[in-house]
């Protein structure tokens, strides 16, 4: 990478073939299934935090009253991404979001994830704990249990 000042601004220019394009996003946000209907709430000036008791129970004092949840933790299309219903089933909430938005980041990039195999290409994932690891692994005591791969940390590098 070449560095240049330019009027008192330090500008990068990447090495040809080290260029980095970033085409393609995707999110999920309190009370927003993705990026666009994250974007209304905010232009309507929708309150996307609640103090609705779908998650926890409002008598549980570590919990504020009102509190931003995301939709829909338990949904994921299991063959979508060729996993085993029980593995999906059992997977913690933020492995399950990570991999569906990865995905529709690369098709919002305009590319088909079938086609991606060997291609010069990441996803880049930022992510710093996991609220339900504990509860997970503790209620996978039946048989077939998944609930070591469902919710290692380590599966991000698999996304």
């Amino acid at each position: 990478m070449v560095l240049e000042k330019n009027g008192g601004v330090a500008l990068a220019h990447p090495l040809q073939g080290e260029e980095i394009v970033i085409t393609g996003m995707s999110g999920r946000f309190p009370e927003s299934d993705d990026i666009y209907q994250y974007r209304r709430n905010i232009y309507n000036k929708f309150d996307m935090i609640t103090s609705d008791n779908r998650r926890w129970l409002p008598t549980n004092p570590e919990i504020p009253h009102r509190i931003g949840k995301i939709n829909h933790l338990e949904k994921l299309d299991a063959g979508q991404f060729d996993l085993h219903y029980f593995e999906a089933n059992q997977m913690d909430p933020m492995i399950k979001i990570s991999l569906e938005k990865a995905y529709e980041a690369i098709v919002d990039a305009g590319y088909n994830v079938n086609e991606m195999n060997g291609a010069n290409c990441g996803v880049f994932i930022g992510c710093c704990f996991s609220e339900s690891e504990e509860v997970v692994l503790m209620a996978t005591n039946a048989s077939p249990n998944f609930g070591v791969t469902g919710i290692c940390s380590s599966n991000f590098v698999n996304v």
